[in-house]
């Protein structure tokens, strides 16, 4: 068996395909798009969720919505995952 090496997080400032393992949006249905960010490690994902980086005012920036149409956005602690859903573009 072939044992899989978690990724290094980088000490300094890092830009978030970096830190996390997957970084991926996907529709999820005809009308709404879902963003999953994972994480090798505890480590890697409390470093990103102490940052506080991953905020309302960046999903209106980056997704042009408004906090209203923040459908979900979670830390899943025991899975290493963030997960947010908007309505789709």
């Amino acid at each position: 068996m072939v044992s899989i090496k978690p990724k290094e997080i980088p000490a300094e400032e890092a830009m978030l395909p970096k830190i996390a393992s997957v970084v991926r949006s996907k529709n999820c249905g005809n009308f709404e798009l879902t963003l999953d960010v994972m994480f090798d490690s505890e480590e890697a994902s409390l470093r990103v969720k102490r940052a506080n980086l991953l905020t309302n005012a960046t999903t209106r920036k980056l997704y042009n919505v408004e906090d209203d149409q923040i459908l979900t956005k979670i830390y899943l602690d025991p899975g290493n995952l963030y997960w947010l859903m908007t309505p789709a573009p």
